[in-house]
Parts: structure tokens; C-alpha cells; sequence
């Protein structure tokens, strides 16, 4: 039986991995977040976890061969290998961590298929990560991930409340003057509403973002006058 302590071993030994990456949209700040939601979600709708947390914590180790080939495409519903890249390191840091049988083969499964638009099968754990996934698409901080990865401005990446709260002042600005960023953050916008609207897999997850899901609601409602 698994528990917090595989989870931290798990932790420590990806974060290496997401601190290489050069976009940090999908680097360690994001994991700790989809990490976090994937133990929440998992307790609302009553399943494992330990090993929802795993999962997430493995989900984008292929973004850094992703980078390293060139195929990062930043256009909303677009596809990407990460999730099939990501197969090969979580297999290796499962035999790491004593993570093997049925639990491991649910969590490589997870990984690789996450990122597909919606998941049809009974694999518990890719339900929860592809929601947990999709938590971090909502709320300011969000709004900064998709500034820096799908509009391709420069942003550092927040420490603190503070840093957020000054660096989505800077997003707002610089989509109200540049209309080509304000219209590919509509896009991605009326893309991400879907997550919920349409593909969400637990009915916990449209309560688990309501403030968020009403802030970028209202964010769309702001830039579209501009």
C-alpha cells in the first residue's frame, strides 16, 4: 500500500525534470498545482489519492523531449506527443519508488493519454489527472500560463501573489494594444470553457473551479471589448 511518503519520494525525483523546461507554463509551478488538485479531486469523487498524485506529478515529463524535438504547438485543441513522451520517464521513476502491477500500469496508461481530448475508458486515474489537468486553466494565474504559452510573451514566472497580481496589470495592457495576443487569449478562453462545459470526466470538478471558471468568464467578457 502506498502513501504520502511514495508521493514525496515521486516529487523529488521529477522536479529536476520540470525545473529544465524553457516555457515555465508547464513547468513545476504547474505540476505542483495539477498535484494538488488531482488529491482533491480524488477525495471528492473517492478514489486513490496516492496514486492521483503520482500520476500528476509524472503527467508532463514529456514536455521536456517535446521541447528538446521542436514540436511544441501552442494552439488551443491542437495535439501533442508529451503525453507519449512522458511514458518512458514514469516507468522508470515508478521502478524507483516500489510503484508496480495494476497501480503502476494505470498511472503509465494516465500519463500517456492525458492529454487527449476526452478520455472514454474506466481508468479512474486518467479521469481524475485529465480534470486536475484542467484546473490549472483557470483564475488569474492561468491567465498569465496562457500569456507566456499560447500568446508567446515574455513573462517571468510569479513568486508571489504580489508578482501575479502586477504581472496580469502588464497581460492586460499588452492585449489591449496588440490585437494579434488578445485574439489567440480569446481563443484559447473559449477553448478552455470546454473543459468544463463539455469534457469534464468527474461532476466534481465544475464546483472545484467555479470562482476560477467565473473569473476568466468575466476576463473574456473584458478583453473582448477592448
Amino acid at each position: 500500500m502506498h502513501n504520502e511518503e511514495t508521493v514525496k519520494k515521486v516529487e523529488k525525483l521529477v522536479k529536476p525534470t520540470y525545473l529544465k523546461l524553457k516555457v515555465w507554463a508547464h513547468g513545476w509551478l504547474h505540476i505542483r498545482n495539477v498535484a494538488q488538485a488531482a488529491r482533491d479531486l480524488a477525495n471528492m469523487e473517492d478514489e486513490d489519492a496516492v496514486l492521483c498524485q503520482i500520476a500528476a506529478y509524472c503527467h508532463d515529463l514529456g514536455r521536456l523531449e517535446e521541447e528538446e524535438k521542436g514540436l511544441v504547438n501552442p494552439r488551443p485543441g491542437t495535439s501533442s506527443p508529451h503525453g507519449g513522451f512522458g511514458v518512458k520517464p514514469t516507468r522508470e521513476i515508478l521502478q524507483k519508488v516500489g510503484v508496480t502491477g495494476d497501480d503502476a500500469k494505470m498511472i503509465i496508461e494516465a500519463v500517456g493519454i492525458h492529454n487527449i481530448r476526452k478520455y472514454e475508458g474506466k481508468n479512474r486515474i486518467t479521469l481524475i489527472l485529465q480534470d486536475a489537468d484542467r484546473v490549472d486553466g483557470f483564475g488569474k494565474l492561468a491567465i498569465l500560463r496562457f500569456a507566456v504559452f499560447n500568446c508567446g510573451m515574455d513573462l517571468s514566472q510569479p513568486k508571489t501573489q504580489k508578482d501575479i497580481d502586477k504581472s496580469f496589470e502588464d497581460v492586460k495592457k499588452k492585449l489591449r494594444a496588440n490585437s494579434v495576443y488578445r485574439n489567440r487569449m480569446i481563443e484559447v478562453l473559449k477553448n478552455v470553457f470546454d473543459w468544463v462545459d463539455v469534457l469534464a470526466n468527474t461532476r466534481s470538478l465544475k464546483k472545484y473551479v467555479a470562482e476560477g471558471y467565473d473569473f476568466n468568464k468575466k476576463f473574456l467578457e473584458e478583453i473582448e471589448k477592448y
